[in-house]
């Protein structure tokens, strides 16, 4: 089990060859949808990235059409920017990698913060104090830092993430601080600069570790739900359109043992967000929300994943319509993926809304509807396919593993 009083102790006590650390993010490229499926490496993968990666992002750097990567890497004091050539291959940009001040960047998130309709991006520090770097995108690939980067925030700044807080059109940012127990709130100018929100940083649990946007209450406003490693819950804040944030009624909710990452979707089809936390205990919790800002554990929950799971991501990975999720877990180099159906809490028929598939068997379970059937034949390679990404310090590269579908 990790333990987690001081991030940086943990960096260093993990042994390179057992740490599988953050981040899958899964997008599709141009073609048909991913049915039943299995994960085949990419052409050319592992990618070199570089010294010690620890997240990545995707989005379109260069404007060709198809996702690129932005990798930070935690002992170099860069980003790493691998463009895409739209068949699971990948290069370096022209300056990769790129330079952020304040040391160890751990988390990435993309926007739009200067409205020149190029992806940019905001790179969180885990140092004393806390730096978001802010880099804009030339739209070729290209990052420089932006007027005012970086902006201070609080102590080891874990995760960031964006949103628009006070309803004016420009995206906004969410800093977990880790060892200051709240979320710093950074309101965009649109021209790349950030400034603090009045009241803020907002009150968390303890040792926030990860924060996701989205309207959990469907009032037209962004709010923040914040995982808290140290006090294994999660805060849920409800913004008021004027980035001002209160706890919504029952928050904290409980988020499993030392919940490390979260990330938000619709998993019961009802139209209302959802949560679901990875945590060091090799578990995911799922939280359905009510749409007015509770939630609670659905059918279940928390659904076994690997050992020390660090990292989940949210998408429909065998295109059948329902949100699926992925993990991985560092402490025996796996990758999990649960696959959902649908269903979440119904009435009549009480069911788990995940089922689990290892990514080393060999004869993985695929989820049809409400149904389950094994594969029994490798199938063939789709034109359509989703992509997941990992990113891995053994080998200070990410890794990119493609669904083929039957």
């Amino acid at each position: 089990m990790v333990q987690f009083g001081v991030w940086r102790h943990k960096i260093a006590g993990i042994p390179a060859r057992s740490f599988y650390a953050l981040a899958l993010l899964a997008f599709f490229f141009p073609g048909e949808s991913v049915a039943q499926s299995l994960f085949t490496a990419s052409s050319g993968s592992p990618f070199a990235a570089g010294n010690y990666p620890l997240s990545v992002a995707a989005a379109d750097f260069n404007g060709d059409g198809y996702a690129d990567l932005a990798i930070p890497n935690f002992y170099g004091n860069d980003v790493t920017v691998l463009l895409s050539n739209g068949s699971g291959g990948f290069t370096a940009a022209s300056g990769s990698p790129f330079a952020v001040t304040g040391l160890n960047p751990i988390s990435a998130a993309v926007g739009d913060f200067n409205n020149d309709g190029h992806p940019d991006l905001a790179v969180s520090t885990q140092s004393f104090p806390g730096k978001v770097n802010v880099l804009l995108g030339d739209g070729a690939g290209g990052f420089s830092p932006a007027s005012g980067s970086p902006v201070t925030v609080g102590t080891f700044a874990e995760s960031v993430a964006v949103g628009d807080f006070n309803a004016d059109g420009l995206q906004d940012l969410a800093v977990a601080n880790q060892q200051d127990n709240n979320v710093t709130v950074l309101l965009g100018d649109g021209t790349g600069g950030f400034s603090p929100a009045t009241g803020s940083p907002f009150a968390t649990g303890t040792n926030p570790q990860s924060v996701v946007v989205g309207d959990f209450n469907q009032d037209g406003h962004s709010d923040v739900a914040v995982a808290n490693s140290g006090s294994n819950d999660i805060t849920v804040l409800l913004g008021d359109g004027s980035a001002g944030f209160t706890q919504a009624a029952g928050s904290p909710f409980a988020g499993g043992n030392q919940p490390l990452s979260i990330k938000t979707a619709d998993f019961n089809g009802d139209g209302r967000p959802d949560l679901a936390i990875a945590d060091g205990g090799g578990t995911v919790t799922v939280l359905l929300g009510d749409g007015s800002g509770g939630f609670s554990s659905a059918v279940g929950s928390p659904f076994t994943a690997g050992s020390d799971t660090y990292s989940v991501a949210a998408t429909d990975l065998n295109g059948d319509g329902y949100v699926d999720l992925a993990t991985v877990n560092f402490a025996d180099n796996t990758a999990t993926v649960l696959l959902g159906n649908g269903s979440g809490r119904r009435r009549h028929v009480p069911q788990s809304c995940f089922r689990s598939q290892r990514s080393q068997r060999t004869g993985p379970e695929i989820q049809n509807g409400c149904g389950w059937r094994f594969c029994t034949r490798f199938p063939r390679q789709a034109e359509g396919r989703a992509a997941v990404l990992f990113t891995g310090s053994v080998l200070r590269s990410a890794h990119s593993l493609r669904l083929s579908a039957g």
